[in-house]
């Protein structure tokens, strides 16, 4: 059985950009998508920076939309990295 996981870094970036589009309701999944993404960016800083710029790149290359999103994504989790 094969199974695809996405790689960390890519994954996280990818919460910082859907956290912002989920409703009010939802807010309670945001905040703990926006933490896991704020664990894993400490990480990949401290021990694969590299990795995390890749997927951030990757991301930004997708359009004004994908750019717009990550930037409030990242704007939000270093709200929680300063509140740590």
């Amino acid at each position: 059985c094969l199974v695809n996981v996405p790689h960390p870094a890519r994954m996280a970036v990818h919460e910082l950009i859907v956290a912002g589009l989920r409703r009010t309701a939802e807010r309670t999944k945001a905040n703990k998508d926006v933490q896991q993404a704020a664990m894993l960016y400490r990480w990949y800083q401290d021990h694969a920076p590299d990795e995390w710029g890749a997927a951030e790149k990757d991301a930004r290359a997708r359009g004004p939309a994908w750019r717009t999103r990550l930037d409030a994504g990242l704007g939000w989790m270093k709200s929680f990295l300063q509140d740590a």
